[in-house]
């Protein structure tokens, strides 16, 4: 379920840059856009996303970057591969600015997508990069307990997992929980860290 523009602005803070694992259909693109994040970067592991995505958003830019396939329009950038392995290339070109707000979203869902559910892995990096200063939105919450499947990708760890490997990467985040769905059906179903000022 994607995050949507008001939720974006709720949490958003100073943060300039949007990054998001699993791109779908564009759903994430177009809130941030709408919640006026200066530079958008996401990645979509099935490549009939990624090319239907591209179309949806009339992107004829096409480019390699970090040996991503990437659609570029303006400061948008649609990256193809891998979300983890992508997050570590990403954060290894960047200072530790904490300007950026990550949303990761990334999950099986198609026979061409991540073969696992990469969130612990997308964590993984970013505690890696040695950057502890940016927003991490974890989308599904509800989700991620091992006795449930995702379209056939069997989950392997727990929500308690997750809020610990988001706090390996900084202890000092405040944790919040914000609900998903059209009408907030799916209660404190995205975790939201944050360093306060």
């Amino acid at each position: 379920m994607p995050i949507s523009k008001e939720q974006l602005l709720s949490i958003k803070g100073d943060k300039r840059v949007f990054v998001e694992t699993g791109t779908s259909t564009g759903a994430g693109v177009h809130a941030a856009l709408d919640a006026g994040f200066e530079v958008i970067n996401t990645v979509e592991a099935s490549q009939e996303y990624f090319n239907g995505v591209l179309g949806a958003f009339g992107v004829s830019m096409r480019s390699t970057i970090g040996g991503f396939p990437c659609g570029i329009k303006g400061l948008t950038f649609f990256h193809h591969g891998d979300s983890a392995e992508f997050l570590k290339w990403f954060l290894s070109q960047l200072p530790d600015s904490g300007c950026i707000l990550f949303f990761l979203d990334a999950h099986f869902s198609k026979e061409d997508s991540h073969n696992d559910n990469p969130l612990l892995r997308e964590l993984a990096a970013i505690k890696e990069s040695g950057q502890r200063n940016h927003t991490i939105v974890v989308d599904d919450m509800r989700l991620w307990t091992r006795k449930n499947t995702w379209e056939g990708g069997a989950i392997d760890f727990e929500n308690e997992d997750v809020i610990k490997a988001v706090l390996a990467i900084n202890p000092a985040y405040q944790l919040s929980f914000l609900d998903s769905g059209e009408r907030g059906e799916h209660k404190d179903d995205i975790l939201v860290a944050r360093v306060q000022p």
